[in-house]
């Protein structure tokens, strides 16, 4: 992981195994080609390699993710539907103009690792409207991701207007505390976010 200062951390077969049953109440696989859009040093890249090994999901690794022109050619051509990656990936199709056209075959993406802009948000909506977005949350000390948000037409008029996207919520398999010192934080107040079970990575 590269949030703050870059790390590696063990993750166990029950902690990946934790976070894939726990996606499937998010994400569907079932007719899906996943495109991998990170190096396998990034956490991410192990989201997309397992979940492709345990639900069975083809897979195509793009060949070069910095090069959009190159990357939505392959997007197209290899007829991939999933992509899960950084904000930037995808904000770099709307700098250079490559979402105006329907992507033909791309159902979702899926941003983590980062804060994906308004503005680009918004213009994948615009122009995308059959792409469903998802955005993201888990630091890489709890394998990988841990919360999860499908953003909504109702979403759009806070998004144009500035406020914060929401990442998802606790669930029992990825149990989460807000804290304040010891203390937990029932509702509505800032704290420290804790996650708690068998997401949590060893060491």
């Amino acid at each position: 992981g590269s949030t703050g200062d870059p790390k590696g951390v063990k993750l166990s077969y029950k902690n990946i195994l934790n976070t894939l049953n726990w996606s499937k109440k998010y994400l569907r696989w079932k007719n899906q080609k996943m495109g991998i859009a990170t190096q396998f040093s990034f956490d991410i890249s192990m989201f997309d390699l397992f979940s492709g090994l345990y639900f069975n999901v083809p897979m195509y690794i793009i060949q070069n993710p910095s090069n959009p022109l190159e990357s939505i050619k392959e997007i197209k051509m290899n007829k991939i539907t999933s992509i899960f990656s950084v904000p930037t990936f995808f904000s770099n199709f709307v700098k250079y103009n490559l979402i105006k056209k329907k992507i033909n075959f791309l159902k979702r993406i899926i941003s983590g690792g980062d804060f994906f802009s308004h503005k680009d948000i918004l213009e994948w909506k615009k122009n995308q409207k059959n792409i469903d977005i998802f955005n993201v949350w888990g630091p890489t000390e709890t394998s990988i991701v841990n919360t999860m948000y499908k953003i909504r037409k109702r979403d759009l008029s806070s998004i144009s207007m500035g406020k914060s996207i929401p990442v998802g919520k606790s669930d029992p398999q990825m149990k989460i505390k807000i804290l304040k010192g010891k203390k937990e934080i029932k509702k509505n107040k800032v704290g420290e976010i804790c996650m708690i079970g068998n997401c949590v990575s060893q060491g």
